[in-house]
This record gives C-alpha cells, sequence and structure tokens, in this order.
C-alpha cells in the first residue's frame, strides 16, 4: 500500500542516482571474488562510507548465454572472439556489461576481435530473446532469464545484488516494508525457486565497508591519488 516508484537503469547510473539525492534505494551488483575490487574502485567515486548502507538480497550467476544445445560449442570467454561467433552485448553503464569487460582484460582480449560488441541491449531478458531469435550467437547475462528462453548457460561468475541506500533512508516506511518482505519466508522461497538465484542474507543491512572487506582500502587509493600521493 505503499507508492513506489520503479526505474530500470545502469548499475553505475544508479550508484550516481543514489549519491546525489535522486533516489532512495540502487540496484548494486558486485562480483564474488577477484573481481570484487576493481568492480569497487569503479564505484568508488559514488560510496560513502558510513552514511551509506548495503540491505543483502541475493547471489545471482553470470555467465554466457548461448543457444540451445550450444551448436557452437562456446564455452569459455575468450571464445567470444573467434570469427564465427556474433554477440549481443549490455550497455556499457551496466554491472554486467563492466564484469564482462574485466574479465576480457584478464584474458588480453580486446574487445575490438569480438563481432557484435558494440550493439548492445539494456536488460537481460532482451539479450537472451537477442540470442533466442538465432540473430546473436552468445550473450552474457543471469541464468534465470537464459532458461526462461530455453537456452543454455555456461556460468562464470557469482555475484552479490543489493540494494543501497543513505542511513537516514532505513526508518522510513518504504524501506521498512521493503526490509519486511525481503525477510519473509515467502520471499525468500519464491526466488530460491529462480535458477541462479540465492537469497543472501535477505534483509540484512550492514557498513559498506563491513559488506566488502576491500572497500576501504580501495576508497584510500583513491584518496590518496586525488590528493597527488604516491
Amino acid at each position: 500500500g505503499l507508492p513506489c516508484e520503479l526505474k530500470y537503469r545502469g548499475s553505475l547510473e544508479a550508484a550516481v542516482s543514489l549519491h546525489n539525492g535522486d533516489c532512495d534505494v540502487a540496484g548494486f551488483p558486485v562480483p564474488i571474488g577477484e573481481f570484487e575490487a576493481p568492480v569497487l574502485a569503479h564505484y568508488a567515486r559514488w560510496l560513502t562510507l558510513g552514511s551509506q548502507k548495503i540491505i543483502n538480497i541475493v547471489t545471482r550467476r553470470q555467465g554466457l548465454i548461448v543457444a540451445h544445445g550450444n551448436p557452437k560449442e562456446i564455452y569459455q570467454i575468450k571464445d567470444l572472439a573467434r570469427a564465427d561467433v556474433r554477440f549481443i552485448n549490455r550497455q556499457a553503464d551496466s554491472g554486467t556489461r563492466l564484469l564482462l569487460d574485466l574479465q576480457l582484460r584478464k584474458e588480453g582480449i580486446d574487445p575490438a576481435q569480438i563481432k557484435g560488441y558494440e550493439q548492445c541491449e539494456y536488460t537481460h531478458a532482451a539479450v537472451a530473446a537477442f540470442v533466442a531469435s538465432g540473430m546473436a550467437d552468445a550473450g552474457y547475462g543471469v541464468e534465470t532469464r537464459a532458461r526462461q528462453f530455453k537456452l543454455d548457460f555456461v556460468p562464470s561468475q557469482t555475484e552479490r545484488y543489493c540494494l543501497m541506500c543513505n542511513d537516514k533512508a532505513l526508518a522510513s516506511p518504504g524501506i521498512q516494508k521493503l526490509l519486511s518482505i525481503l525477510r519473509s519466508e515467502e520471499y525468500q522461497a519464491a526466488v530460491n525457486q529462480l535458477p541462479g538465484y540465492q537469497t543472501s542474507e535477505s534483509g540484512t543491512v550492514t557498513e559498506l565497508d563491513a559488506a566488502f572487506h576491500t572497500l576501504s582500502t580501495t576508497i584510500r587509493k583513491r584518496k590518496r591519488v586525488q590528493a597527488g600521493l604516491h
């Protein structure tokens, strides 16, 4: 019974909007493992220790979305650079695009080698639909959308999907209602039925640096750079 205005935005735009006071909560995916630190560094300018909080929701699997039966035998990120593979990408400010770019950098792959890298869609569902239509051989996104379109999925990364909000907003009726839903057994049971999704401490609230242990170091490094220190 509470009014809610939902806007679909890339993760970077969401973080900027929260920082600027244009929204109450922002969706914020962070990969688990080696790519956590570089992702947090990407967003560090818009993160404020002490005044921003993390609301845990789920973990989810990201990976390659390919045609049923995987006829092109696309099993690794480096396969996207093959001449016979057509790719459909996500928009530049999305968390999924950032995660893909970090993996390409690790593999030493120039995005210009990937046929279709510059062609973008704005949702995981749109990417899956593009592959299902036969207009691309592969995309990168969440498992749920691949299964929805009866496609194959090759997992590559697990990430935490959280909401970020300002400390003062936590006591508002809307956020309190949101937390009660996230903590409910009904909500968690429904989410855990989705392929690739698992509720992880759903509805718990933590400090930014407690949620992401690499964040304090990342922000300190950024401040030193801004101050011209080495």
